[in-house]
């Protein structure tokens, strides 16, 4: 019985020796292998960075990009444009060369009409617009009836011209002047000649010369409205009346003539002109000698 069980034992025994030879045992892993492996997976690895670094390379030459520290180009100037300002008239108005309505007027605006305004004057009730029918013409706008479109802080500013000093023109005073202008003589009368000359503002309309003969003592008055003049026994011109600048010659005669010849005598001479029959009249007296 004890020879049976060691005859199994051994037997199985054997079995775990065969068993045990017929089981292939690992190999031992190849060291050297797997240093090549991984140097070739480092080396490909280092190649595609490389290529992949020249590729962007060359990409970022094709496409360049702004770069922090790239040097900046002067960005050009633009200089703005301008706001344009304008008014709109409500009402008809008289553009002028003054703030003033004592200016001269420059054109007629109708109302519903646009200007460009170029100024303001200081006070704000002016502009100084621009004539949109006439090249480098300009004039003022009383702001009165203009509604304006646009920043007026930004207009420019302007002082309108001054009134011109009204110096008036002295009007001349009634007067006249004179002249001894001849004698002659018509069927034994003797008469003298006087040029007048209306140097002041008032027309004369009438005249009256008094001759005094110092020597005979003779007197004569010639008045008459109008300025006669003769030659010999006939008219030779007549004038109505002197306007301011008109001259005419007036004969002292029919009636004023000497009955006897005045030559060579001293002539006491009063020429009177008058503005009309109610008056007005400037009177002259001198001494002369025929």
């Amino acid at each position: 019985m004890k020879n049976k069980r060691d005859l199994i034992i051994c037997i199985m025994f054997c079995l775990i020796i065969v068993l045990t030879g017929c089981t292939k045992t690992p190999a031992a892993p190849n060291m050297d292998a797997t240093v090549a492996v991984n140097v070739a997976v480092a080396q490909t690895a280092a190649v595609l960075q490389t290529q992949a670094a020249q590729t962007i390379s060359a990409f970022e030459q094709m496409h360049p990009t702004e770069s922090s520290t790239a040097t900046s180009t002067a960005t050009p100037e633009f200089t703005s444009t301008p706001e344009i300002f304008t008014i709109t008239l409500s009402k008809d108005t008289y553009c002028r060369t003054g703030t003033s309505s004592k200016f001269p007027s420059v054109m007629y605006v109708n109302a519903g009409t646009s200007l460009e305004v170029i100024a303001r004057n200081p006070t704000n009730d002016s502009y100084y617009v621009k004539d949109p029918n006439h090249t480098n013409t300009y004039c003022w706008i009383w702001g009165e009836y203009a509604t304006p479109s646009g920043d007026q802080k930004a207009l420019r500013m302007y002082t309108s011209i001054p009134l011109p000093t009204n110096t008036p023109t002295p009007t001349p005073a009634p007067d006249f002047s004179y002249q001894y202008a001849g004698m002659d003589s018509c069927g034994g009368g003797f008469y003298l000649r006087f040029l007048i000359n209306n140097t002041g503002k008032w027309i004369w309309q009438s005249v009256q010369i008094n001759l005094t003969d110092t020597v005979t003592s003779e007197s004569t008055v010639h008045p008459s409205s109008a300025f006669i003049d003769y030659a010999g026994c006939s008219i030779s011109g007549s004038q109505s009346d002197l306007t301011p600048g008109e001259e005419g010659v007036v004969a002292a005669y029919n009636p004023g003539q000497f009955s006897a010849s005045p030559s060579g005598h001293s002539i006491g001479v009063t020429i009177t002109v008058c503005r009309d029959a109610n008056g007005g009249c400037i009177s002259k007296s001198f001494t002369m000698t025929p």
